[in-house]
């Protein structure tokens, strides 16, 4: 929706008023009371107190709000055309969303405006792996409600990471957790599994406002409440739902309200606001060993990289992501490479006839690995061939 400045706004005034001030104090009392409270004294019950203002009435006093406020200006300094993000929902002009939208619009705009600086990286990325999951634009920014944009939130409960997963809900949907690793930190991974999970609410839901609420407090705990009624309008049943889960639902519509209005579709975010690349490695190495070969910084590597606990990749199989500073990807693959490359020309100038017991005592590795990586063969214990241009490890 085009934003116009207040001058703008302004009609011809007539008796000392202008139009649309006339407008403004025209609206109930109730509507702008509610409207311009402050937070602390707010609470959510309070919204009862709207429940005779008609959709319309509640519309105005929406526009009036974001066109006074300041914040749209400093947030379309952090971004210009770019990757193009659509809200299609139509979100119902409720008493309950404009609270929320209310909220995030005026009272908490700074940390709105802080809260999109951080996604700013992330937006591009998710994005990316929703649509492959035919997973709605809206819901690209469901970590504003979740966790800010933090991949490092924990909350009391101990849900953990951009998507919030508790440990079952994340090993579930594939993701590791020991002692080695914690993918619920792992951007990609996690939200991946988010994909997955949000498919799987709306297979078994048919309705993206009981998605979000299940998303929030799980399938079951939703549907114990409302039994199969989640089939009808979600609207009729939201007494229903416990109170945190539907509360969380509008907070969300509330603040796409606010993006639609006033942020989307004008503004995009771009593909450069990313500020990472990902390497892929199956082998075992650390962030320390990546900083001393390439210059990154130790620090830097592990901000990146929280889903590593101890520094390092995993020693077991499998296929793990090490994030660098965007830019820095081919470098950490060539580091990595010649670091194979090295372990391959000692091993081309070992002796026709040395043991190779004492060949899997000086690498660190084992007959069998040798024989995958580069092609061994083997005759009585001795190295018959090697193929040189395969990696060892």
């Amino acid at each position: 929706m085009e934003r116009k400045s207040f001058k703008e706004n302004q009609c011809k005034k007539k008796g000392g008023k202008s139009v649309k001030m006339r407008k403004i104090l025209s609206a109930p009392i109730s509507i702008l009371g509610s409207l311009i409270i402050s937070t602390s004294s707010f609470a959510i019950d309070d919204l009862d107190k709207l429940e005779n203002i008609n959709s319309q009435k509640l519309d105005e006093a929406l526009n009036e709000i974001l066109q006074e406020s300041d914040i749209w200006k400093e947030i379309e300094e952090l971004v210009s055309s770019g990757l193009d993000i659509q809200i299609n929902w139509k979100i119902p002009t409720r008493r309950e969303v404009i609270y929320y939208a209310k909220k995030f619009g005026i009272e908490n705009k700074k940390h709105l405006k802080e809260i999109l600086i951080r996604g700013k990286r992330y937006i591009p990325l998710i994005k990316d792996v929703f649509a492959k999951y035919n997973i709605p634009d809206e819901l690209v920014f469901l970590p504003i409600i979740e966790s800010s944009f933090d991949v490092r939130a924990v909350s009391p409960s101990g849900a953990v990471g951009l998507w919030q997963f508790m440990p079952k809900t994340a090993k579930h949907y594939g993701l590791r957790i020991d002692r080695w690793i914690d993918e619920r930190y792992d951007i990609e991974k996690s939200t991946i599994a988010a994909a997955r999970y949000i498919r799987d609410l709306h297979s078994s839901f048919g309705n993206w406002y009981f998605v979000l609420s299940g998303y929030n407090i799980g399938e079951y705990a939703v549907k114990r409440k409302v039994g199969d009624r989640y089939k009808y309008d979600f609207w009729e049943l939201k007494s229903r739902i416990p109170r945190g889960a539907r509360n969380y639902t509008l907070k969300f519509l509330g603040t796409l309200e606010i993006l639609k209005n006033n942020f989307l579709p004008r503004e995009k975010f771009k593909e450069d606001d990313v500020d990472f690349e990902i390497i892929k490695v199956r082998k075992q190495v650390s962030l320390k060993e990546i900083s001393e070969i390439t210059g990154i910084s130790l620090l830097e590597l592990k901000r990146l990289n929280p889903h590593l606990k101890r520094g390092v990749t995993p020693p077991y199989n499998g296929i793990f992501n090490i994030y660098v500073p965007k830019g820095y990807k081919h470098t950490v693959e060539v580091a990595l490479n010649m670091k194979d490359l090295d372990i391959k020309l000692s091993l081309i100038n070992i002796e026709y006839t040395e043991d190779l017991n004492d060949i899997e005592k000086e690498f660190n590795t084992s007959l069998e690995k040798l024989e995958t990586e580069i092609n061994l063969e083997v005759n009585n214990s001795e190295i018959s061939s090697i193929e040189k241009n395969k990696r060892v490890f």
